[in-house]
């Protein structure tokens, strides 16, 4: 009896459990993705898969196009980075309520012609400019007559100059990755001289509290203007007068040092609390040029390294 209730009960268990996981996989429909042929001329990236999903094309954790499909599906992404022949690629497409799709696609090599030859009877490459750019190998737009030897000494090197391009594109993801931070941190580097100036309003904030300068000052004036007034500024002693226009002075002098002090005070902050705070902020403002500072001098030493680089790969070709 006990047998047949516990075959029961794990038969009603089972029955639950699979309920349930066919109901969440229903809950996650699947789709599809097609990518047009690729060569290392490709500029973009075409395909069709659901409408409005999300593509990204990405080797080795460097993305190289991201974008969305339209309402018919059909997608048209613009490469970060110049394709290379015989590399692999992988284009992942992601939607909500569907399955992430992932497909491996393979970019072929464009073969050149060396009978091929411009006005200038150079050799015309078929492939697109720029050597130099992250992750491409290609070298148009070379001098006339070099275009053959250069394409010679391209596929002679081409895994090393790859592995060089490769290098390259690496570092300009830090590269993006750092400029992204100090426009994040300090983008017009003027936080330092705000936390500067900040400092030398906070410091004379402490004289002032320290040496209740406001208040000694206000009755300092009030002090001064009662002997004025006792003054006989009409006298015809010129001892007296002087004194009496020496006093007025010290008033003038003194109002403006009182205005200064309400000044220093308004912005610092009437008391220790807000004081503080004027004091942390300067420090944060300090601490994020410190950051941003430190990321500029990573961003230099990283370019300077993608321009040895390419120095390498233009020496080879």
């Amino acid at each position: 009896m006990k047998t047949k209730q516990l075959a029961t009960t794990l038969l009603a268990t089972s029955l639950l459990f699979g309920v349930s996981l066919t109901t969440a996989s229903a809950k996650t429909k699947s789709m599809k993705v097609s990518v047009n042929k690729l060569t290392e001329q490709s500029t973009y990236v075409k395909g069709k898969t659901k409408a409005k999903a999300t593509v990204k094309v990405t080797r080795k954790g460097i993305t190289y196009a991201k974008g969305h499909a339209n309402t018919k599906g059909v997608f048209k992404l613009k490469a970060k980075y110049s394709l290379t022949g015989n590399w692999h690629y992988r284009v992942t497409v992601s939607k909500k309520g569907y399955k992430t799709v992932k497909k491996t696609v393979a970019v072929k090599t464009v073969k050149y012609s060396k009978n091929t030859t411009t006005n200038n009877n150079s050799v015309a490459p078929t492939n697109k400019p720029g050597v130099l750019n992250p992750e491409n190998t290609n070298v148009a737009g070379l001098q006339p007559g070099l275009g053959a030897t250069v394409m010679t000494n391209v596929e002679k090197h081409k895994d090393e100059i790859n592995k060089l391009n490769e290098q390259i594109a690496g570092l300009k993801v830090k590269a993006d990755s750092l400029s992204k931070k100090i426009a994040k941190t300090d983008a017009d580097g003027g936080k330092r001289a705000k936390a500067e100036m900040m400092k030398e309003k906070y410091e004379e904030f402490l004289v002032i509290y320290r040496s209740d300068g406001l208040s000694g000052s206000e009755s300092l004036l009030d002090s001064l203007k009662s002997e004025l007034e006792k003054m006989d500024a009409n006298s015809d002693d010129k001892q007296l007068i002087l004194e009496y226009r020496a006093k007025e002075f010290q008033i003038k002098k003194i109002t403006e040092q009182i205005d200064e002090y309400k000044s220093i005070e308004n912005e610092v902050g009437p008391d220790a609390e807000k004081a503080e705070e004027y004091y942390q902020k300067m420090v944060g403002l300090r601490n994020d040029a410190d950051k941003a500072d430190g990321y500029r001098t990573k961003l230099k030493d990283i370019n300077n390294q993608i321009s040895d680089l390419q120095k390498k790969i233009s020496d080879l070709i």
